[in-house]
């Protein structure tokens, strides 16, 4: 039957029949409208309608409202973004493809877009309803072990931040060669009770101690990736910002930091406060040194004593 043959009726009342296509449609359907930036540049599009499908496909409400990147930040990443934009102002009519796994969706989604008016209408499918083909199969298995790699690598970091977290010692990262604070522990935070330290390079945080050749150190590992250690360093800090300088004693150590590749991206500063007890042992040796002083002068006056008798 000829297009001209149709029934007049058919497509009467026009309303009516759009609105039961879309609601029967096994195809997603959105409309949107775009939103310019003060240059003239579409910089996001208006979501105004969701068709039955496309709401079961992305879990949004008939009239959703918000923007495209407001509800799919990822779809600027995925190229969807950008391809709207081209169908939009050069009528671009190549349809679409992208695996998208962000925003609550993991899905390979194909779309054809078209302008209409000032309006974009979007048809969309998505196969998660459809029997995965070999390669998408092995695609997603080798996907979800990656992310399952990466959790685990993610806990077993915070299982080893978490036990830095309580060491009886101050624990500090640094990341680059401008040694930038990465991580601290309550116990090295302490140190710096009034200052924010993290985001922060120590050259930043406590300059004077590059004149004490502490920075030539932990560039020396950085470069080189041999460690170092001192069990009485001796240093003047200023902790409060203020400007007063006060002294530790630290059994200092810096080991460097390496990523997956095996290259040094950073350092780890391991450290004890020996400061009392460097100051007592200090004292005691004082004080045996004032009671070697007493006895030598003591046994000389017995000798002269001696010696006059």
């Amino acid at each position: 039957m000829s297009a001209a043959a149709l029934p007049s009726d058919l497509f009467a009342p026009a309303a009516d029949l759009l609105h039961d296509l879309l609601a029967v449609s096994l195809t997603g359907v959105n409309v949107l409208h775009p939103v310019y930036d003060p240059s003239g540049e579409i910089a996001d599009f208006t979501i105004d309608y969701v068709n039955p499908a496309g709401q079961r496909m992305t879990g949004l409400a008939e009239q959703p409202g918000g923007t495209l990147l407001t509800r799919f930040p990822g779809a600027v990443a995925a190229g969807i973004h950008t391809y709207y934009q081209r169908v939009f102002n050069q009528g671009e009519v190549q349809p679409y493809e992208v695996n998208y796994q962000a925003d609550g969706l993991d899905n390979y989604f194909q779309f054809q877009a078209r302008r209409s008016g000032e309006r974009l209408v979007v048809s969309f499918t998505d196969t998660a309803g459809q029997e995965r083909s070999a390669v998408e199969r092995a695609l997603r298995e080798s996907q979800d072990a990656e992310q399952a790699a990466r959790a685990e690598a993610e806990a077993q970091r915070q299982r080893f931040y978490n036990v830095l977290q309580h060491l009886p010692a101050q624990v500090a990262t640094y990341h680059g060669p401008d040694h930038v604070y990465q991580f601290i522990n309550s116990r090295y935070q302490q140190y710096f009770a009034t200052q924010t330290l993290l985001g922060r390079s120590i050259r930043e945080v406590i300059p004077e101690v590059g004149e004490q050749g502490i920075f030539a150190l932990m560039d020396r590992v950085y470069q080189t990736g041999e460690s170092f250690s001192d069990p009485k360093a001796e240093a003047w800090m200023d902790f409060t910002g203020t400007g007063r300088l006060e002294q530790v004693f630290l059994n200092l150590s810096f080991h460097a930091l390496r990523d997956v590749q095996g290259r040094i991206d950073g350092l780890l500063d391991f450290s004890t406060d020996v400061t009392e007890q460097v100051q007592a042992r200090r004292q005691l040796e004082q004080l045996n040194e004032e009671l070697e002083a007493r006895a030598q002068v003591r046994a000389q006056e017995l000798v002269q004593a001696q010696a006059e008798t």
